[in-house]
């Protein structure tokens, strides 16, 4: 069985790719530049707002299924 952790931090690794190439595909296209704390700001921000979105979810399903 895999770690959750190890899960959670692969995942936020994704995240954080997606978020870079978005970022420079932006920036080529608009002439900027995306600093890496640029990058890091908005990976944490799309993170936790996924969480709060699963925490959401989760609480809607269990009201609809009880």
């Amino acid at each position: 069985m895999r770690n959750w952790i190890q899960e959670g931090e692969q995942l936020k690794a994704a995240v954080h790719f997606t978020v870079g190439r978005i970022c420079q595909k932006l920036g080529e296209d608009h002439r900027k530049e995306f600093s890496r704390q640029t990058v890091a700001a908005i990976t944490e921000t799309t993170f936790r707002q996924c969480d709060i979105f699963a925490k959401d979810l989760e609480a809607f399903a269990r009201y609809f299924y009880s």
